[in-house]
This record gives C-alpha cells, structure tokens and sequence, in this order.
C-alpha cells in the first residue's frame, strides 16, 4: 500500500512537471506566429481586407490591393515573425511575404 501511494505521489508530480512544460512551450508557440496578417478581397463591401491570422473580424479596409498590402506590411513588421499573405480576388493564394522589422 505505501508502495502504491508513493508511486502515485510520483506520477503526479511528474505529470505535473510535463504539463507546465507544455504550456510554457504552447505560449512560446503563440507569441512567435502574432505577426501574420492576410490580405484578401471582400465581396461585399468591394474593399480589400487587413485580416490579423485567427481573427474574424478585419483590422482595416483599402479600396486599393497595394493600400491593404501596404497596411499589413507595416503591421506585421511591428510583431515577431512577420508574414503577410496576399489573395487573389477568387480567394487563391497569390504570394506570401516574410516581412522585415525594418520595413516598417
């Protein structure tokens, strides 16, 4: 029986131990993809889009492709590993672009 609950004692803090690992890796994970940004047509409003990456809502609105691109180049280069992908109307991706701190 004391076997038994020494044994139990362990795994919990063992398990205990992994899992706080796992959430420190998992935040770690979060903070290096904040900085995509997609650029997509909407028809609805006939405008291009600014899409912060697992957001619904928009960030902004162009009427111009290269005003959005531009919009979301510069917010992305605010952030850590900045990536803006660029759709075509259709929704196909047409590019995607790493963007440097420094551009923005």
């Amino acid at each position: 029986m004391f076997i038994k609950k020494l044994l139990s004692s362990q795994l919990v803090s063992s398990v205990s131990a992994k899992w706080s690992s796992v959430k420190q890796l998992l935040s770690s994970k979060k903070d290096t993809n904040n900085g995509t940004y997609h650029i997509v047509w909407d028809t609805d409003s006939s405008k291009w889009l600014v899409k912060k990456d697992g957001k619904n809502s928009p960030v902004s609105d162009h009427s111009t492709k290269k005003s959005a691109m531009d919009a979301g180049q510069k917010l992305s280069a605010r952030l850590s590993n900045g990536k803006i992908i660029i759709y075509k109307m259709d929704g196909e991706v047409q590019k995607s672009i790493v963007v440097d701190k420094k551009a923005a």
